[in-house]
Formats: structure tokens, sequence, C-alpha cells
């Protein structure tokens, strides 16, 4: 199929050449230029949200030092209290086994946490 366009030059109808190489070079440069600019756009709004989402990391991230803060002492009285309690856990147990156990007493502390008094077998 050939394409007629009517010279003003010529004053007749001329077989238009490369029209249609022409519209495609046309078409693709057009398409390239919506793909690239839809491609910026996008990269636009993901820098605004990048740039909302490091916001609320940051905000987060105050909050959760001011929360440390917070817990910080408390953290120190529960290691204090721990250390206290280890100490006279050792202190007891070291009494314990100086200590001469006789009869029943070591049954009766056997027994002691399940509830019941020391149990008799004979």
């Amino acid at each position: 199929m050939k394409l007629y366009i009517y010279s003003k030059e010529q004053f007749t109808f001329v077989e238009a050449k490369w029209i249609r190489s022409k519209l495609a070079a046309m078409a693709v440069i057009i398409g390239c230029t919506i793909f690239f600019g839809l491609v910026k756009l996008d990269q636009a709004a993901a820098v605004t949200s990048g740039s909302q989402s490091a916001r609320l990391l940051e905000s987060e991230n105050n909050i959760l030092r001011q929360d440390l803060i917070l817990i910080s002492p408390k953290v120190n009285e529960l290691e204090l209290r721990t250390k206290r309690l280890s100490a006279r856990a050792s202190t007891l147990s070291k009494r314990i086994q100086g200590s001469v156990i006789a009869g029943d007493t070591i049954s009766y502390l056997t027994y002691a946490t399940k509830g019941s008094g020391p149990q008799s077998t004979r």
C-alpha cells in the first residue's frame, strides 16, 4: 500500500516515502518519553514515601530510647536484688553444708516442698 501526499512545490500528489518509518520513530520517541516520565514520577513518589517511613522510624526510635531510659534504672535495681539473693543463697548453702543434719530432718526438708510431712515406711 502506497501513501500519497499533495506537494505544494510540484502542485501534484507525490508518493510519501519514509512516512511509515517517520511515524514509527515518532511513536517510539513518544512512548519512551511517556515511559521514562512515569518511571521518574514513580521514583519521586517513592522518595516521598521513603522519607515518610524514615521519619516514622525516627520517631519510633525516639520513643524506644525514652522507654529504655525509663526501664534502665528498674533493670539495674533487679540486677542488684538478684546479686543480693545469690549471695544470701550462697550463705544459706554454706550454713547447711556446715551443719550436721540428724534423723528425719533431711527427709522433712525433701518433702516440705511437696506439701506433705516426712513419709514413714515403717
